[in-house]
């Protein structure tokens, strides 16, 4: 019995060292081989590679390995070896396949073969390939059509079961065939029936484009208006402006007749005819029957007319917009447009008639907020202190952002009063509140003037006391690392904040080796995945999210990374906010463990973004602030308002900057090009920059909402103090975008370098 129990007992601890052996050193063969490509050693992982084929060719089909071979031989510059092993890699494991079919149709039109791409592209799309190779199997087909590929390959896909958005890519590539073929009554009943479908998204405005440049007999009335209304929504105005007459002068339809000359009137506004548009404004008004549309056209009449510097006359068609529907959406702003306009014109008895107006109304208390700012920044630049703090009174508490807005221009007061000591506690209000708000940034500068910092200092050590995490934040800010009292006081905010768990866990998390994978214990059976084992991030990064899951910090590190290695910089950006939200919502960006930090704001296409920064004389760390906040790293981001790319232009503004860019002229697909992208944006930056002197707000106002808006505001002001500007944007969506750039403005320049302290002030 001893005998046997000692023989039970040897094989238990056998199998136990086994399993230890096998948690200490995965023996997956792939294992090496990722841990090669994540390093970025291709040339050394293609070396392993080989080596493994020729020990173990067994493992070939099953693992894929023909196909990373491929992969690994194209890196490394052996295009045509890499071409080999992709056709081997087709008699390969089959989801493997479509995959080694993209490679190939890719190779074939880079050599001058597009019509054996297109047929590459056309069977692995009739194969029902995986979620994530559509689109690019799409590109590759439709570049090759057009490129001369064969037209009767698409017979099958146009009324295939592809997604919508390559079936449409598809069908537009079939008109074009068409129109090829001379078929043009074919041509233009595809390119119409897709502007039926949707006119928004980018085959809309091609086919919108395309059918107006196919010769014609001529559209029907509603034909007309579809093309017009494409135009418009694409924000291609000065094409849609005859467009627009044309389908004005045939519509029948009252609510027709309705959209499209507001349209119109859109138009000429966007194009900055503001003459015209006040015009047809006007005309909108008094064509329309309902009180809403006629306040609508008068508002709209009153915004161009101020923008055209007719201030009188804006002011009467404010009036009008309210009196036209006194209870509807347009009656509160008009009356606040309208204040504006009076009290910088000097009739400050009109503009406080106008006040008392909006408080007549608790659903108007917002306005009211923003005319009480406006009036108490109006006073305090000019250094009148009597009426500012009934102003400032006005605003209600619970609101961050205006809480932010009235403490520092209380401070302000209190500076003008003489109270130093008090205009310090209201300045580290404003920094406790957000450190990197616009007027934090500000707040923060006036703070070391010499007339303040010592006070700074004494308030500072008076906060370091505790015991509250407020006060110690606020002495932190106040005193900074290099007091030891202010070091002293973020280590203790630091432990407070860290006394729960899910806090813990995000500040432990690290990102993890291959080795330590969890996927590695998985069956890895989708394509994604068995892509991902071979260390290919891009075409396996739909198997990210599922073996890497949000539950573990340490796990969402590691996937965000290894989405950013893929180009997904949008979902890792994601990805990274989600894992911010388990910290505690009151837990200061500046004490987020740098690990999360670095992924919030972090800084792909860095060559690009420093070398176009420094050829057009921008701030570095500007370009990519501006670059996170229009489109989150995305080179395919299109938005709502038809802008498109890493820097997200209008078609009509990057053809305008192509010349000084040393650009061709850029077309809405050019856009899609990181290297343009950003080329137009440092351009961009740079003229606004000459234009307001290096003032950063309006110019990032007018890159939000553009230059006349921006300059309108800047008219507003009664200095060329910042503070005055920013209190002054009379957008919402604007200011918002003016914080969260700046807040990623300071956030880069903390992180990668640059500018030491953010300076908005101006040299007045």
């Amino acid at each position: 019995m001893a005998a046997w129990m000692r023989l039970v007992a040897a094989v238990a601890l056998t199998l136990l060292l086994a399993v230890g052996s096998r948690a200490e050193q995965p023996t997956d063969p792939r294992l090496p081989l990722v841990e090669l490509q994540y390093d970025g050693k291709d040339a050394e992982a293609l070396q392993a590679l080989e080596q493994l084929i020729g020990e173990r060719p067994e493992l070939v089909k099953p693992l894929g390995l023909d196909y990373l071979e491929g992969r690994l031989l194209e890196r490394v510059g052996h295009e045509r070896a890499a071409d080999h092993a992709y056709a081997r890699a087709l008699d390969d494991d089959s989801s493997l396949v479509p995959f080694a079919r993209l490679q190939l149709a890719r190779r074939q039109a880079q050599i001058g073969h597009p019509e054996v791409a297109a047929g590459l592209a056309a069977t692995a799309l009739g194969h029902h390939p995986p979620d994530s190779l559509v689109a690019p199997l799409t590109d590759v087909l439709v570049e090759s059509i057009a490129g001369g590929g064969d037209c009767r390959l698409l017979a099958d896909l146009v009324h295939g079961d592809l997604p919508d958005a390559a079936a449409r890519r598809i069908r537009f590539i079939d008109g074009e065939c068409a129109a090829r073929d001379g078929d043009l009554a074919k041509a233009r009943d595809v390119l119409l029936a897709l502007l039926d479908d949707d006119a928004a998204d980018l085959i809309g405005k091609s086919a919108a484009d395309r059918v107006v440049s196919l010769p014609s007999a001529g559209f029907a009335p509603e034909q007309v208006q579809r093309i017009a209304l494409a135009f418009f929504e694409h924000r291609e105005f000065r094409l849609a402006e005859p467009w627009l007459v044309r389908a004005l002068d045939e519509v029948s339809s009252p609510r027709q007749a309705e959209e499209l000359r507001y349209a119109l009137a859109r138009s000429y506004f966007w194009t900055r005819q503001y003459g015209r548009a006040a015009t047809a404004f006007a005309r909108h008004a008094a064509e329309s029957n309902s009180e809403e549309e006629r306040a609508r056209g008068l508002y709209q009449q009153g915004r161009s007319l101020e923008l055209l510097g007719d201030w009188p006359s804006a002011v009467a068609a404010f009036h009008q917009a309210y009196l036209a529907d006194q209870d509807g959406v347009f009656a509160g702003p008009s009356l606040l447009s309208a204040l504006r306009l009076e009290w910088r014109r000097g009739d400050e008895d009109a503009a406080l008639g106008l006040l008392q107006s909006l408080r007549s109304r608790h659903a108007w208390q917002p306005l009211v907020s923003q005319s009480a700012i406006f009036l108490a920044a109006s006073d305090l630049v000019r250094g009148r202190t009597d009426r500012a703090a009934n102003w400032l009174d006005l605003i209600p508490g619970g609101n961050r952002d205006l809480a932010i807005k009235q403490a520092f221009w209380r401070g302000r007061l209190e500076e003008l009063t003489g109270n130093p000591r008090l205009a310090v506690r209201r300045y580290a209000t404003v920094l406790r509140l957000d450190a990197d708000q616009p007027l934090a940034v500000i707040a923060r500068q006036r703070l070391a003037a010499p007339s303040l910092a010592p006070l700074a200092i004494q308030e500072g050590l008076k906060m370091a006391t505790g015991p509250t995490r407020d006060r110690l934040y606020t002495a932190w800010l106040l005193l900074g690392d290099d007091q030891s009292k202010g070091a002293a006081a973020k280590r203790s905010v630091l432990v407070a904040f860290q006394r729960d768990l899910r806090t813990q866990q995000v500040f432990a998390a690290k990102s993890l080796a291959p080795a330590n994978w969890d996927m590695w214990n998985e069956s890895l059976e989708s394509p994604e995945a068995r892509l991902l084992a071979l260390g290919l991030w891009n075409e396996g990064a739909a198997a990210i999210y599922s073996l890497f899951p949000l539950s573990d910090p340490s796990a969402t590190l590691t996937s965000i990374d290894l989405l950013t290695r893929a180009g997904h910089n949008r979902q890792a950006l994601r990805r990274a906010e989600i894992l911010a939200q388990r910290l505690p919502s009151d837990l200061p960006l500046d004490l987020y463990p740098d690990a999360l930090r670095i992924r919030l704001y972090p800084l792909p296409y860095r060559p690009l973004i420093e070398s176009h920064a420094d050829q057009e004389n921008v701030p570095t760390m500007l370009l990519a602030a501006v670059i996170r906040e229009e489109s989150r790293f995305d080179a395919d981001a299109v938005s709502g308002a038809a802008a498109r790319g890493l820097t997200q232009f209008l078609l009509s503004t990057a053809r305008r900057l192509a010349p000084r860019a040393g650009i061709a002229t850029p077309s809405a697909e050019d856009l899609r090009q990181p290297q343009v992208a950003i080329n137009l944006g440092a351009v961009y930056l740079s003229e606004l920059a000459e234009r307001y002197a290096g003032q950063v707000l309006p110019m990032l106002a007018a890159y939000n909402a553009g230059e006349d808006q921006a300059a309108l505001w800047r008219s507003y002001c009664f200095s060329l103090r910042p503070e005055e500007f920013y209190s002054k944007v009379g957008f919402k969506e604007t200011r918002h975008y003016l914080d969260r750039v700046i807040r990623s403005y300071v956030e880069y320049s903390k992180l990668y370098g640059g500018e030491a302290q953010l300076n908005l002030a101006s040299s007045e």
